[in-house]
């Protein structure tokens, strides 16, 4: 085990993260986009099973409605083996979308996900999520004139 190569993968991996949560919130698919490889699987809690151009397509679908998002993640495992890298992460998001410019609906998610990731040129970018668990509640609608 090489502590210090470990901690340099999380540090990469952090910075991935933040990277996505940060383009995430201002509503940018394309840069959000960049964490995942091309070949990318990511299998949803229902187990559908979808590639990156419709993971895109959804993302797109999301942020077109997206008020406002607060998330946060813990991660749970971390193994390194080579140039690939397995995350344990569970996830916790409150997100508000907003319909027919004045309805304002808020979510509360937690999933918990297995993500793998690949060294590549470019960095580090993930080629699998498999969803294991995930919670979708309502707090509610609410009118918003903003």
């Amino acid at each position: 085990m090489n502590l210090e190569g470990d901690q340099a993968v999380a540090e990469a991996l952090d910075a991935a993260h933040g990277k996505a949560k940060s383009a995430y919130r201002r509503r940018d698919s394309r840069m959000y986009m960049e964490i995942f490889a091309a070949d990318l699987t990511y299998c949803q809690a229902d187990g559908k099973v979808i590639g990156r151009d419709q993971l895109a397509k959804d993302v797109r679908a999301q942020l077109s409605m997206l008020d406002s998002a607060e998330t946060s993640f813990t991660r749970e495992k971390l193994e390194i083996v080579g140039q690939q890298a397995m995350e344990l992460l569970r996830q916790r998001a409150t997100v508000t979308t907003r319909h027919f410019a004045i309805i304002r609906r808020t979510w509360n998610i937690e999933r918990l996900g297995k993500y793998v990731w690949r060294n590549t040129d470019e960095g580090w970018r993930i080629q699998e999520v498999e969803v294991l668990k995930e919670t979708i509640t309502s707090t509610g609608s609410r009118l918003a004139w903003r």
